[in-house]
Formats: structure tokens, C-alpha cells, sequence
């Protein structure tokens, strides 16, 4: 990224194909926010409680029900659009009054990329190292397969 320039550089997110949403012509990219999601889906251990998500979401500024300059609206972002894509599965928890949502990973971001990649990522952006994760596999033996 080079701001006096104007440049910036879009890369993939650990292997996802998504590249953004078309709102007025333009085409921005969203993909952050999906990662984030699927971060947050990861560190709570395969499937987050809606809350945990909008916790997450209300950090970097993104709130329920309240439209964003880059992403639009994002509950219909979340649950219809990136659902549709098969990203995210977001569903009703049984035998809960009143009724409580979690989300998990769809199947093509099951397809695309892996648990492990997105638990590095998190450490990553948090600067710190795997050996803050005990249960993290390191080295070449990793079957990353084992995380998806």
C-alpha cells in the first residue's frame, strides 16, 4: 500500500476466491469482513453465538442494523448474501427460548481454506506466535486437512 501514491495492493485472504459486492456500479472489497468472521467462528471453537460476532463487527465499526459506507447494510450482507455464497452457515441454536443464532463455516470456505490458516491469521494480526496456542500444530508434518 502506497498512500501518497494512491496504490494499493488487494490480496487473497488465505486462499478465499471472494472478491467483494457491486454497489453502485463499483465494486469494493468486503472480503476483511468475512475474515473477520471467520476468525471470530474459529477462536470460538467451529461455531460462534451471533453476540460474539457483533462484538467483533462493533470494533471495527460495523453494526447491526445500521448501514455501512463500505458494506451496506451487513446483517443482509452476513446472513443472506455470504450464506447464498455458502461462506457462512448461520442457523438457529435448538431448544433455546428466546431464540439464540450461531454461525459456522459454510462448506466453501470449508472448500477454499482451513481452520489452521485462519487461527495463524488471527495470531498473526495479533503479533503473536503459535506457541500462544498449545494446541496449534507447527512444522511440515501439520495436516492442515485435520483443521478444515
Amino acid at each position: 500500500m502506497d498512500p501518497s501514491a494512491h496504490t494499493y495492493f488487494l490480496i487473497i485472504a488465505f486462499g478465499l476466491t471472494y472478491d467483494g459486492m457491486v454497489s453502485n456500479g463499483h465494486k469494493y472489497p468486503n472480503t476483511g469482513l468475512l475474515v473477520t468472521i471467520l476468525c471470530v467462528i474459529t477462536s470460538e471453537g467451529d461455531c460462534a453465538p451471533e453476540e460474539k460476532v457483533w462484538e467483533a463487527l462493533n470494533v471495527l465499526g460495523v453494526q447491526d442494523r445500521k448501514v455501512h459506507w463500505l458494506y451496506g447494510e451487513p446483517r443482509e450482507l452476513i446472513t443472506k448474501v455470504w450464506m447464498q455464497e455458502q461462506y457462512l452457515v448461520y442457523c438457529q441454536v435448538p431448544n433455546n427460548y428466546p431464540a439464540c443464532y450461531e454461525f459456522l463455516w459454510g462448506p466453501r470456505a470449508q472448500a477454499e481454506t482451513t481452520m489452521l490458516k485462519a487461527l495463524k491469521f488471527v495470531l498473526m494480526v495479533n503479533h503473536r506466535d503459535s506457541h500462544f496456542v498449545p494446541s496449534l500444530p507447527e512444522g511440515p508434518e501439520c495436516n492442515e486437512n485435520y483443521y478444515a
